[in-house]
């Protein structure tokens, strides 16, 4: 008997938190994210219709929700993009994100780092033309 291949129809995007109702908080009024459920866990969606998932991670290597000392290893790069870099950075700051400065990326986009609550790393970087992506 031969297996059909199926390929994969989407991307879950998990992010570790310390504080799933806090976090809740800061993803919906800082990032603009929309609750969609929480559960222990919770899904949000962003603006452009994408959802991300916030868990608090658990000790049990064979747990879905396992993430190693991810604080001190940060091992993923989650980017969200923006029209308006600048404007973004000083909304953050008012929301009282810790952020880095904007720097020129290698492939010639504004881009920079910040900051969940959490201190889960993250970069925004600027796209002048959404439409095109």
């Amino acid at each position: 008997m031969r297996m059909e291949y199926v390929k994969a129809s989407e991307v879950h995007l998990g992010i570790p938190v310390d504080d799933v109702e806090g976090s809740i908080d800061w993803y919906v009024n800082v990032l603009g994210c929309e609750l969609v459920w929480k559960m222990g866990i919770a899904q949000l969606k962003l603006p452009s219709g994408q959802k991300i998932g916030i868990f608090k991670p658990e000790e049990d290597e064979s747990s879905i929700w396992y993430v190693g000392d991810y604080k001190s290893h940060p091992h993923f790069s989650i980017q969200f993009f923006t029209t308006d870099i600048k404007r973004l950075r000083d909304e953050l700051i008012v929301s009282g994100v810790q952020v880095r400065e904007i720097e020129r990326g290698g492939g010639g986009d504004d881009m920079m780092m910040f900051f969940d609550p959490n201190g889960n790393r993250f970069w925004a970087i600027e796209d002048l033309n959404p439409n095109q992506r």
